[in-house]
């Protein structure tokens, strides 16, 4: 799917599977730190994942978009582990039958998080002139745990194209 254009499309909007995404504020007093999060979920529990998430490293919401951007260009990127700051390495979590995991409580030393393809998109809002979006391909291989440390499983090769 590299080289092609990929649309979703809804027939039922009331079945509650879909992707989101958006900006959370960091655990800071600084309101300009944020970090993009996109997901998909499935709040019916019809499979047994019900939301899978990818959360970016942080950024200042004040920076030059070309700036912002480069969190997201082609290549390996970290993980984010508990001796990171806030801007370094991606999060991979989600809940399995109601079950928490994440990348995060664990190690990550065999896993790869690899942006493979971006394509800037065209954005016409006259109320938002500098407003940008840009298309990702993302295959990530990661170990996921539990709270307290436990692998719970891992994932391998997941392939994902997010709109941010």
């Amino acid at each position: 799917v590299i080289d092609e254009e990929i649309y979703w499309k809804f027939e039922n909007w009331q079945n509650e599977i879909g992707f989101s995404s958006g900006t959370t504020w960091c655990l800071t007093n600084d309101e300009t730190i944020r970090q993009i999060r996109f997901s998909i979920y499935d709040s019916e529990n019809t499979g047994e994942l019900s939301s899978l998430r990818i959360i970016s490293p942080a950024f200042k919401i004040t920076d030059y978009y070309e700036n912002k951007k480069t969190i997201f260009e082609v290549g390996k990127k970290s993980f984010y582990l508990e001796d990171n700051s806030y801007y370094d390495g991606f999060v991979v979590e989600g809940f399995i039958n109601d079950t928490f995991f994440s990348s995060y409580y664990g190690n990550q030393d065999e896993s790869s998080f690899e942006v493979v393809k971006i394509e800037e998109l065209k954005v016409y809002d006259p109320q938002k002139p500098d407003y940008k979006k840009i298309r990702l391909w993302i295959v990530v291989s990661c170990n996921l745990y539990l709270y307290d440390g436990q692998k719970i499983g891992s994932m391998d090769n997941g392939r994902f194209i997010s709109k941010i």
